[in-house]
């Protein structure tokens, strides 16, 4: 059983630069309308919306390695409301435990449990996925969304701790945490 109890909301408002194709973009920054979430069974942090905190030009790379006809970058001022925090003890104890729920789960059906692979994270999506679903089932308040830090590529130096393109990733789930977009200044 998992103690749902230990969650925190976090307070203060945070950034998200979402990379996408320019026709995305616009009709968010035109009128507001919502980006459309991501549901990929390798979405690293589950089903939803894909920002990075602080960091446009990393959602502008992203874009381009994508091969968007015209590369894009949407801000956001997020509230990450109820915040599955990764970055955060209690966070990673949440996320463990449903890690051994969902690998009982797997062994009573007789089914492997899914593999990472590279920058496809099918185990974390379903650990994270399967989180969602016994918050749901033991009715408690889903989270709105879900924050994590990433250590992607090389390292800086040898042996460094530091990776080239680490940064800090969110989902939103809750498209209430949305509170407005934005158009990054260019060069920002």
């Amino acid at each position: 059983m998992i103690d749902f109890s230990q969650y925190r909301l976090r307070k203060g408002l945070i950034l998200g630069f979402h990379g996408c194709d320019e026709s995305r973009a616009l009709p968010a920054l035109t009128h507001g309308k919502h980006l459309r979430h991501s549901d990929n069974d390798y979405d690293w942090l589950g089903a939803g919306m894909y920002f990075w905190e602080n960091n446009p030009e990393r959602a502008l790379e992203w874009a381009k390695e994508q091969g968007k006809a015209k590369p894009s970058v949407v801000g956001a001022v997020l509230d990450l409301g109820l915040c599955l925090d990764l970055t955060e003890s209690a966070g990673c104890d949440v996320v463990k435990s449903a890690y051994h729920s969902l690998g009982i789960r797997q062994k009573l059906m007789q089914s492997p449990l899914a593999q990472n692979r590279s920058k496809a994270r099918k185990l974390d999506c379903a650990v994270i996925n399967h989180l969602h679903a016994l918050r749901d089932a033991e009715g408690f308040r889903p989270y709105a969304s879900v924050r994590a830090a990433f250590h992607e590529d090389a390292p800086l130096y040898p042996g460094a701790g530091f990776s080239e393109r680490a940064h800090i990733q969110i989902c939103v789930r809750d498209n209430a945490c949305i509170l407005g977009y934005f158009k990054p200044s260019p060069g920002h």
